[in-house]
């Protein structure tokens, strides 16, 4: 049962799994604003051993504030609006954590405990292709004579020994697949898209086809087309975040932003360590739609994420350009963000 207290009186952190609320009943004045307080643990309760940042989010996903915990891992928000957050866990080597803190009722101080996963790795299940066995013997010598020189990027070599391969079974799926990857190096999109729809044709249900077909596709500006190949892909393999990438980059080049949006936050979904590149789309999907505030906060996710990045000079920019122009108020935005370095 949830104790009555006086606002401003700390409560204690208690151990657990889930979010733990105490609630303060204060004079009118008193509830102006809003406290949360916390620790983030490993799973046994003890410290983490690394830097542990945590931020409040609105359920947009908009970062309010961000600290760095201290070395027990404890942290504090104050002077929040009362309403509801996300309150995100992030280190080095752990899975991200988010609990809700909900003062929409008379609640003026809340208290978390998070405890933090280490990632585990999961080795993904290759992808299945019937015609690994139905290929010839002859053929299988060819693919894997193919394979070892790509693997020593000895491409010319490589496409011989895949051509061979695809020469002796035409419905070599993994060979044409491999072989494609070469026509693409080789900037010759007509053979890629010729032996990325054959091996569809042969093996459907060899799902990494799709994705590098959908890449030549959306790479030459056929975004339709590459939408139906990746929404047949999609249906074999529904968790593909990199499925759902290529989708959400069809959606944009289609000027269908809504659409768009939901893909790239599908990827963020099914994988919270998408790679920064993911920020750098959805700042870009932000800043065509006019949504100003969002845009930069996802420019200063991939400034954090990667600060050499391709991006990073031109976010850096445009960022400036923003807040210059009154488009974004960065302290609203990001009150205890860090700074961005500068090159």
């Amino acid at each position: 049962m949830l104790r009555r207290r006086r606002f401003g009186l700390r409560a204690r952190y208690f151990a657990g799994a889930f979010c733990v609320a105490v609630c303060a009943l204060a004079p009118p004045a008193a509830l102006a604003t809003a406290t949360i307080l916390g620790q983030v643990t490993s799973e046994g309760g003890g410290p983490l051993g690394v830097l542990v940042k945590v931020q409040v989010e609105l359920p947009t996903g908009s970062l309010v504030k961000q600290v760095v915990a201290g070395p027990d891992g404890r942290f504090e928000f104050t002077g929040l609006d009362q309403t509801v957050y996300r309150v995100r866990a992030m280190a080095q080597g752990f899975e991200p954590e988010v609990r809700e803190a909900n003062f929409e009722g008379p609640i003026n101080e809340i208290v978390l405990h998070i405890a933090l996963s280490p990632i585990r790795q999961r080795k993904a299940a290759p992808p299945v292709a019937r015609s690994d066995k139905q290929a010839s013997r002859k053929a299988r010598k060819e693919f894997a004579r193919g394979r070892r020189a790509l693997k020593e990027k000895k491409l010319d070599e490589a496409r011989t020994h895949l051509e061979n391969a695809v020469q002796d079974f035409p419905c070599y799926a993994r060979a044409q697949t491999d072989l494609a990857l070469i026509y693409v190096r080789d900037k010759n999109v007509s053979s890629a898209e010729t032996a990325l729809r054959k091996s569809i044709s042969c093996d459907a249900d060899y799902t990494e086809a799709y994705g590098w077909l959908a890449m030549v596709l959306n790479g030459t500006g056929r975004y339709t087309e590459s939408k139906e190949i990746l929404g047949e892909g999609i249906r074999r393999a529904p968790d593909s975040w990199n499925f759902h990438y290529l989708l959400g980059e069809a959606f944009a080049g289609l000027n269908q932003f809504g659409k768009a949006k939901e893909q790239y936050l599908k990827v963020r979904s099914l994988n919270p360590n998408a790679p920064a590149e993911l920020r750098a789309r959805l700042a870009d999907l932000f800043h065509k739609i006019g949504d100003y505030q969002d845009a930069y906060t996802e420019m200063q996710g991939y400034l954090r994420a990667d600060p050499q990045g391709r991006f990073a000079g031109r976010f850096r920019a445009l960022m400036e350009e923003m807040v210059s122009s009154g488009q974004v108020h960065p302290d609203a935005t990001a009150t205890a963000s860090p700074p961005i370095a500068k090159n």
